[in-house]
């Protein structure tokens, strides 16, 4: 066999955070069957060694006919009941969520602060990085207050868009760098109990386990501020735990008041790579990934089998996944938490595994 030069023949490679709808598109099979095997031993239809994922032995792969020696092995996928957080973005969204007013869905600090942050994202996806360092010193100097339109204004003959990478495919290491010290200044100022914006008191949210946020901090006198006596029902939902279907509506409304801002965090979150930016669902799980049996073979020894440590946690994903429909259709909300608190540790589990 003749040798191949794999550096030669590879132009490039994207890193990015996969859909839902790209996830389901790479996926020949869904699975929903939390039975491996059969009492004779052959793969279950639906399971986690569907046929269709590649040859769990020695046999002929269902999907493209090659046997387990050349087949290159295919996805299945898991559709979860409820949305999790995903477990590689959690900490940063805790921390983004303890910069957001739930009431207007801007960040909490001045709305000019966020501005200049963004003329300062502009110029480092141009490349400008030194035009972005003069804007921190025209306002340390007090000297040029509007140098930040007049640079912007000396490229926006150059683009029309505004699109964070219109110019180029990906960002430098450097402009990664310099991208990474304006978003950890908008990012990590003190907590403000008040929204710069619209003044309205803002909730504390913290997260008693990692997969968990919970909303609290706020007195009596500023929940009444916040709500109108007409809706005093909701005055409940400013101390209580949060599900991801909650938070998501927030930072769906949060990408859609502060759009510029966010596209940029979509970028720098996947360091620029890729033409398909990361929009608010990346911070969500509703499909999950299945790896072919190939990447998560079987460990067979005389008349015993040991599954793989991935194949054990997205069964427990799986399983959990059914507890939750079950526990859904009882239409008990507490025993639906519950289980939804288990789907998320099982997440977490294959995240690490």
């Amino acid at each position: 066999m003749a040798a191949v030069n794999v550096g030669a023949s590879v132009q490039s490679a994207e890193f990015g955070f996969l859909t839902d709808e790209s996830v389901r598109k790479l996926s020949v099979v869904r699975i929903i069957n939390n039975n491996l095997v059969d009492i004779t031993g052959r793969p279950v239809c639906g399971g986690l060694y569907d046929p269709s994922l590649g040859p769990y032995h020695d046999e002929t792969c269902k999907t493209c006919g090659r046997g387990s020696h050349h087949c290159p092995g295919h996805y299945g996928h898991i559709d979860l009941l409820m949305p999790v957080y995903n477990p590689l973005l959690f900490k940063f969204l805790h921390n983004l969520l303890q910069r957001i007013c739930f009431t207007c869905h801007r960040l909490r600090i001045e709305g000019s602060r966020v501005e200049m942050g963004v003329k300062k994202l502009e110029l480092i996806s141009r490349g400008d990085i030194a035009g972005a360092r003069r804007l921190d010193e025209s306002l340390s100097s007090e000297v040029a207050p509007n140098l930040g339109d007049e640079v912007m204004s000396s490229h926006e003959c150059g683009s029309s868009s505004g699109h964070p990478l219109e110019q180029q495919q990906q960002w430098t290491p450097l402009q990664f760098t310099e991208a990474m010290k304006v978003l950890r200044t908008l990012l990590r100022p003190p907590l403000v109990e008040r929204c710069g914006n619209c003044g309205a008191a803002c909730p504390r949210i913290t997260s008693p386990s990692f997969g968990l946020f919970c909303m609290d901090g706020m007195s009596s006198a500023d929940i009444s501020a916040n709500v109108s006596p007409e809706y005093s029902e909701q005055r409940n939902m400013f101390s209580r735990n949060l599900l991801p279907s909650e938070v998501k509506n927030h930072i769906e409304l949060f990408w859609e008041k502060e759009v510029q801002f966010c596209s940029y965090l979509g970028d720098i979150q996947q360091r620029g790579f890729g033409n398909k930016k990361a929009g608010s669902s990346m911070f969500f799980l509703q499909v999950v990934l299945v790896p072919p049996i190939k990447f998560r073979p079987p460990t067979r020894g005389g008349e015993s089998v040991r599954d793989h440590p991935q194949t054990v946690s997205l069964n427990k994903v799986l399983q959990s996944n059914i507890e939750l429909l079950a526990a859904y259709l009882e239409k008990e909300h507490s025993k639906v938490v519950d289980k939804w608190w288990e789907l998320q540790q099982s997440i977490n589990v294959f995240f690490d595994s």
